[in-house]
């Protein structure tokens, strides 16, 4: 038979020990899934319009599959590709210039 006087205890129930998780597991496991085949490109110079920013990125980069591009304030974008090769192409063929100024790439 269960002890009725234990639950009426007003001690708080037992905590369980805090789960520790570092950012990078976090970011590796699903939570960052959607974003693996996504590269930060920071413009070093005047701004662009994002409609010019991404007409000259895909004519320059003649990528083999899509590409969707989010304007993130203050010069930085996020380009998140379809296909693998189409982020490494970008990662590893720079340096990049769009209108004299640089666009570093970072992953």
């Amino acid at each position: 038979m269960m002890d009725v006087g234990a639950l009426d205890s007003d001690d708080p129930p037992p905590l369980l020990p805090p789960i520790s998780m570092s950012f990078k597991d976090k970011v590796s496991g699903d939570f960052g899934l959607p974003w693996r085949t996504a590269v930060i490109l920071k413009l070093m110079g005047r701004p662009l319009s994002y409609a010019f920013l991404r007409t000259f990125l895909l004519h320059k980069w003649d990528l083999k599959g899509p590409m969707s591009l989010i304007d993130l304030e203050n010069n930085y974008f996020f380009a998140k590709f379809l296909l693998v090769e189409d982020m490494r192409y970008v990662l590893s063929g720079g340096p990049w210039q769009i209108a004299g100024q640089y666009v570093v790439t970072q992953q």
